[in-house]
């Protein structure tokens, strides 16, 4: 199987400059196939996805090595997990331990940019808004729906509070269950069954987003206006 994804990448590269360093795949279990490769060139990083001849989804994440510098250098958390969780199929081990050791390091010191932290903080605190907005107005099934949308960014932000690398969302609960009390872990798992009191999700919100600290975004001239 890996000659036919080596081959899928290789097609997607320009093959006289670039060359592949290693292929990772992850053995975890799930509904589809993950693949993440480095390769030494200039091609643009990519992300190929396509369902194979067994109806198969397949997502293989190909970076060259200055985007996978830059990613380490700014924590990202899914590249992080990728090069500490895959397994290496093909191409030189020693590119891939060097890389792997890197983000050993990165996950042991892991320090989440403070502009990250800002973004995060401030989709918490408009959800937050529109939450207690809906709830003025009495509208239930609304004020239901936004308090679940806060969910996904309240555990993030609370999981890198705690100097925790997020794993995949499936492992969220696990990884909460080990870094919080047991009074703080029913909060959250009231806000995720959505019969939070209103005076516990105030104590979330106050202990992880605060009050907003003023900023300026600058954008480029291709960007979408959704602030993530």
């Amino acid at each position: 199987m890996t000659s036919t994804i080596r081959k899928k990448i290789e097609d997607n590269l320009n093959t006289q400059n670039d060359s592949i360093l290693f292929i990772l795949q992850n053995k975890q279990t799930s509904f589809d196939k993950d693949y993440y490769c480095v390769f030494a060139g200039n091609s643009q990083s990519k992300v190929l996805m396509f369902n194979d001849v067994n109806s198969i989804w397949n997502e293989i994440f190909v970076d060259n090595t200055n985007d996978l510098d830059h990613k380490l250098n700014n924590y990202d958390e899914i590249i992080l997990n990728f090069l500490t969780q895959m397994v290496f199929v093909e191409g030189n081990i020693e590119d891939f331990e060097k890389y792997k050791n890197l983000a050993l390091q990165k996950k042991q010191n892991f320090i989440y940019p403070d502009d990250r932290i800002w973004k995060l903080k401030y989709r918490i605190s408009t959800l937050y808004s529109k939450y207690q907005n809906s709830k003025d107005v009495s509208n239930e099934l609304q004020s239901r729906f936004i308090l679940n949308t806060l969910n996904y960014p309240f555990i993030q932000i609370i999981l890198i509070a705690n100097k925790i690398v997020p794993a995949s969302p499936k492992q969220w609960i696990s990884q909460l269950k080990e870094i919080l009390d047991e009074n703080e872990f029913d909060i959250i798992s009231s806000l995720i069954y959505q019969t939070i009191q209103a005076n516990e999700l105030q104590f979330l919100y106050d202990k992880y987003v605060g009050k907003l600290e003023n900023k300026i975004l600058n954008r480029g001239h291709k960007y979408l206006t959704f602030i993530n």
